[in-house]
């Protein structure tokens, strides 16, 4: 690993560690809520409408798609959203989404 990125890890770990991180995940995700209580509206991102999986959206930027990134707070442009949605640019992002191996994680285990 490199130098540089042990600070990183050793944080991680430790956050990680912190017996308050189970607490705050569980209410993030809407686990356990009190009654009246919400979970974080960026709890939906990757699961909403089924994840965007599906091979009828795979690879493609859908409406559902925007609309988990803005639950995540992010703000995207009007022009990009369609550029996104009907565009060039979607279209090449799509390009790019193809070129990854199917079934395969973002994260390393």
């Amino acid at each position: 690993m490199a130098d540089s990125l042990v600070p990183f890890v050793e944080r991680s770990r430790a956050l990680v560690a912190d017996a308050r991180a189970i607490v705050d995940l569980r209410r993030y995700f809407g686990i356990d809520l009190l009654a009246g209580a919400l979970p974080f509206t960026g709890s939906c991102f990757e699961g909403l409408a089924g994840g965007g999986e599906g091979p009828e959206v795979a690879d493609t930027v859908t409406a559902t798609d925007l609309v988990a990134v803005e639950s995540l707070s992010v703000t995207v442009p009007v022009p990009v959203a369609l550029d996104l949605l009907e565009g060039r640019l979607g279209a090449r992002l799509s390009d790019v989404l193809r070129a990854f191996p199917g079934g395969v994680g973002a994260v390393r285990r």
